[in-house]
């Protein structure tokens, strides 16, 4: 992970991951597992 920079160029990056903060406050214990969060 870089550091944010006011000039940063979206064009001249190539972004392959992009980290994300999600809350599924009501999602059951059965379906915390790396399959069924991909693809919620």
């Amino acid at each position: 992970m870089k550091p944010w920079v006011h000039e940063f160029n979206f064009k001249e990056e190539i972004l392959t991951t992009i980290p994300l903060w999600v809350k599924l406050p009501n999602l059951h214990l059965n379906y915390w597992n790396a399959v069924v969060l991909s693809k919620i």
